[in-house]
């Protein structure tokens, strides 16, 4: 996720806690200081990792290291580089006491995911600043020229002609001498520097995404931006290529992408969507560019080139690529700009492994023949997670059989749901969503492998405040079980990273991260365990003796399997999840109109909506929930009502007949809803936990949303701190709110959520839903599970233990597979 993902308000306090707490750390900065001034050396046998020094690469669709087969287990930490470049979960940078400490948490973590047997890390190789724009170009900024700008044109041709002359694989020329209109800041820089040099000690290897979808840290629109909105200050006359401008100071990461979306604001009439970063000559030139850049980066620390570094095993060309709701030729551009981008960094690390970032959805293209190979039967589109997945533009299979591509990559969430046949909208139950995500993974398992491509499972899990615990357990035993399954039989699953890990205190928790250091986890691999619970006379030795513990609570995990079937809707309202049957969504109400007007969410927790006429598509969003003031054009009040009764209310005055497929869906009655017009994505949860929306899916813009106005009021708050004065008035914070509202408008509609809403509604009103999850046990597919008693057992075993547990065991079967 990440989306990516930017922690919530309470992570924030967290990591403000820290970032003012550590500044005493002298001693760590002294320390730092020491470690920096040479060189760090590695070598020989370190952590998990059997040949340090040897490139994974492909063969087939196996990865191999040193002639054997490769396989891993790991997490995703997106952080790591801006820890390590001492900011805290908001951007803001430090002084050199918060920088040691970033490090030692860097290293700390690295550290207990390489005893815990885990032998892959997935972190960003951006950052806020990383790309940054240039301040000496930013003197320069226009508006677009909407009269000769084109989605497959620049702007400017003489803008344009400048990029060209002025890249790393021209040389640069004496046009260079205003630079480029992005830099690329040394701190974070020094900081991702540390983070591959500390995983290269602790034996992990690294996969390292270059870039993001998705607004936090740094999106496409910088790059757009700087391409188009941006001109060369004009002294490029004589002389040398000048040194690069220093990065704007004093703001942080997240103003950074305020900055962002107030000038795709300031362009009105001229292109502001993701479409056109795919499609712009300019804004390729760089993206080609920072691949250059990061990949050509020589680290600091240990001299060596990061293309020529073995710990850096992948690269991911970018975190989530979608062009949602694009048309046919945008499409075009798209598809072209994933082959350009995917051949430029081949041709920069060919050494090492190159993937895109995608998350598994397929498109209408047939791939009849590929699927028949597979044994997957057809259409591929109804195995998608959702009715809207078609309309996110990724054509799964076309990105992973790229010439510059070497792995297909999955992303896989709960979040991604939006569909279940004869359930209208509503999300998947626990019950519907276990046997669809071991069948969405089992079929691209199978496809990889016809397609001559290892798949790795990059990202997974579900969020902690809409599952229990238990289920969380379950979800990555049942999953790592697929990844053992297929590496013993030889197949293409090659390794899976969950989403995310961290450190206890650190700030940086957006619902899905497990802490590797927290009171009573695992240290390491359980004796026995890995046998236990991964390997098939393992399970059969709990299921010996019909009389053991172990045995009847695997029977009473089949009885709960088959009396759950995963086509069944609505399970009983506000039941809780795990064996009582369903989840937490299962009792609120979403009412929409058709035609331009309101999206309302109704929560069973007796929230009355009233609607007014609906707004312009370009209006801002109105949000609302259950403890603070309405905002827009959408009003709540609390009454003493039931979802069902105020979806009536709604429906009565919004012209909506309530009960059709595309009017009702069913969510989580524990969290409060942001209320948005119907230029905006599909509706979100409005929990700061619920980091479905960090990076990826249809709430990221939101989530952003809540950030931005968080911010708004804490930038006021430290200049309270540090100059004096009063509470803001609270017109001044309304006015703050405001603005964040319409920029998350705006980034919202960049990445063409209108469209993608109006293509999702098209397809489920034509009855194009995704076909229903096939039962545990019966999935024509085959699951790469065990039979259904023995995953009954294994269900029921992972329940009672402690998830690091499950993941350490799952690790040291993986890892005896790939080990000399």
């Amino acid at each position: 996720m990440a989306r990516g993902r930017r922690p919530g308000q309470r992570a924030h306090k967290s990591g403000q806690r820290w970032h003012v707490g550590v500044r005493w750390s002298g001693l760590l900065g002294a320390l730092l200081a020491v470690v920096t001034a040479a060189p760090l050396a590695v070598a020989g046998s370190r952590g998990p990792d059997p040949a340090p020094d040897a490139f994974v690469t492909r063969s087939g669709s196996r990865l191999t290291l040193a002639g054997r087969p490769y396989h891993f287990l790991g997490f995703n930490a997106y952080q790591l580089t801006a820890q390590a470049a001492g900011e805290n979960d908001d951007g803001w940078p430090g002084d050199g006491g918060v920088v040691a400490a970033g490090r030692a948490r860097v290293e700390q973590l690295l550290g207990l995911a390489a005893r815990l047997g885990l032998r892959v890390v997935r972190t960003w190789a951006f950052n806020h600043r990383l790309p940054a724009l240039n301040p000496a170009w930013l003197q320069h900024e226009k508006p677009y020229d909407s009269g000769s700008s084109s989605s497959n044109s620049s702007s400017s041709s003489s803008t344009t002609s400048y990029l060209a002359g002025c890249l790393t694989d021209t040389n640069g020329g004496s046009a260079c001498a205003a630079g480029l209109p992005l830099v690329w800041d040394e701190a974070e820089f020094v900081g991702l520097d540390w983070v591959v040099a500390r995983a290269e000690a602790a034996g992990v290897r690294l996969v390292l995404a270059l870039g993001n979808l998705w607004p936090a840290y740094v999106g496409p629109e910088r790059f757009l931006r700087a391409a188009q909105l941006l001109s060369p200050p004009g002294a490029t006359a004589g002389g040398g290529a000048a040194d690069a401008a220093p990065t704007a100071t004093g703001l942080s990461g997240r103003a950074l992408v305020s900055a962002d979306a107030d000038a795709l604001q300031r362009a009105a009439g001229g292109p502001t969507s993701v479409a056109d970063f795919y499609c712009h000559p300019g804004a390729r030139r760089l993206y080609a560019e920072h691949i250059r850049r990061v990949t050509g980066r020589v680290n600091t620390f240990t001299g060596r080139r990061y293309s020529d570094t073995p710990a850096i095993m992948m690269w991911d060309v970018m975190n989530e690529p979608r062009c949602p709701g694009c048309t046919p030729d945008q499409l075009s551009c798209y598809s072209q700009w994933m082959r350009l981008m995917s051949d430029t960094a081949a041709a920069a690390a060919p050494r090492q492994l190159r993937a895109m970032g995608t998350e598994g959805f397929f498109s209408e293209a047939p791939h009849s023949e590929l699927a028949a190979a597979a044994g997957v039967s057809q259409p591929l589109e109804a195995h998608n997670p959702g009715v809207g997945s078609v309309c996110e533009g990724e054509d799964w299979v076309s990105a992973t059989q790229l010439p510059g591509i070497d792995v297909g990559i999955l992303h896989t969430y709960w979040r991604q749901t939006e569909g279940v046949p004869d359930c209208g909208w509503a999300r998947m139950t626990w019950w519907q969503y276990l046997p669809w995500y071991l069948h969405y993974t089992a079929v691209h398992v199978r496809l990889a492998g016809a397609l001559g491509r290892p798949l790795v499972q990059e990202e997974f899990n579900i969020i902690s405040s809409r599952f229990m615990p238990q289920q969380r357990s379950q979800l990555f035993a049942a999953a790592l079980w697929q990844l053992v399954s297929s590496a013993e039989a030889g197949g293409p699953f090659a390794g899976a990273l969950w989403w995310g890990a961290a450190l206890v205190g650190a700030g940086w928790d957006d619902g899905y991260t497990l802490f590797l250091d927290a009171g009573g986890a695992a240290a390491g691999p359980t004796p026995g365990l890995g046998a236990s619970l991964f390997t098939l006379s393992g399970l059969n030795a709990l299921l010996a003796d019909p009389a053991s513990p172990s045995a009847q609570a695997a029977a009473a995990m089949q009885q709960a399997i088959a009396e759950h079937p995963p086509s069944a809707c609505d399970p009983v309202p506000g039941a809780p999840p795990g064996g009582g049957g369903g989840n937490a969504s299962t009792s609120s109400v979403v009412v929409k109109r058709d035609d331009g007007g309101v999206e309302v969410v109704v929560a069973a927790s007796a929230v009355k909506v009233t609607a007014a006429a609906g707004p312009p598509a370009s209006s801002a969003a109105a949000s609302t929930n259950t403890n603070k003031s309405p905002v827009g054009s959408v009003t709540a009040q609390l009454a003493s009502t039931t979802a069902e009764t105020a979806a009536a209310d709604v429906a009565a005055k919004a012209d909506v007949t309530p009960g059709t497929p595309a009017a009702v869906t069913v969510l989580s009655p524990s969290i409060s809803y942001q209320v948005y017009s119907s230029s905006s994505r599909s509706i979100s949860s409005n929990s700061s936990r619920d980091a479905g929306g960090g990076h990826a899916g249809a709430s990221s813009p939101r989530r952003l949303l809540r950030q931005l106005a968080a911010a708004a009021d804490t930038q006021h708050a430290r200049g309270v701190r540090d100059g004096g004065g009063g509470a803001p008035p609270s017109a001044t914070r309304s006015g703050r709110r405001g603005r964040a509202l319409q920029q998350v408008e705006v980034l919202d509609a960049f990445r063409r959520g209108g469209p993608r809403q109006q293509c999702a509604e098209a397809r489920a009103s034509a009855g194009r839903q995704p076909a229903s999850p096939p039962a545990l046990g019966s999935d024509p597919v085959g699951t790469l599970t065990p039979p259904l008693p023995q995953l009954a057992a294994l269900l029921a075993a992972a329940e009672g233990r402690q998830l690091l547990e499950v993941i350490a065991a799952a690790a040291e079967r993986i890892n005896a597979l790939s080990s000399g």
